[in-house]
């Protein structure tokens, strides 16, 4: 009986086994799964916005939607799209810690930007409006240098009569 239940437990250790090694999926599918390291991440946004070769790996979860992303994100000029595009791939996935902070950074940056277009906005319509000002105060003392013109040569003139 003894040689009959090694045999047995010998061969149900070989099922497991076999069993195992179908299970376990083979590495490029387990790296599949994972999301790319930041370093990635960050030479990904790096390479899109300035046009280079991107070499996106096929083997990162997700790796498609942030290509698309980053070269929408990059070409994009209005700072409010790219804060909107921002949100919407924040929200798009459950991403890693990491991901979810280097967007946080982005969008501070973006709205760091959009403070400082408002700032540059305003501060430009109140130079157009001191230079408005100043325009139509230089046309009061032109006006009033005329005026003052006018009055001396009556002055002359009324001299100039008196004195015949």
């Amino acid at each position: 009986m003894k040689p009959f239940m090694l045999i047995l437990v010998v061969v149900w250790l070989n099922g497991c086994a076999l069993l195992q090694e179908q299970v376990t999926p083979p590495p490029e599918l387990q790296t599949r799964k994972s999301f790319a390291p930041m370093e990635s991440l960050v030479s990904w946004h790096i390479a899109s916005c300035h046009h280079d070769a991107v070499s996106f790996d096929q083997h990162y979860r997700a790796q498609k939607q942030l290509q698309l992303f980053f070269e929408a994100y990059c070409n994009q000029k209005n700072v409010h799209v790219r804060i909107e595009q921002l949100n919407k791939i924040s929200k798009a996935q459950a991403w890693p810690h990491a991901y979810t902070q280097y967007f946080q950074l982005l969008k501070g940056q973006e709205s760091k930007i959009v403070s400082a277009q408002t700032a540059l906005t305003k501060e430009k319509n109140e130079r157009k409006a001191l230079s408005e000002e100043l325009a139509l105060q230089a046309e009061r003392l032109t006006q009033l240098k005329q005026q003052l013109a006018d009055l001396e040569r009556k002055r002359l003139e009324t001299n100039l009569q008196s004195s015949h």
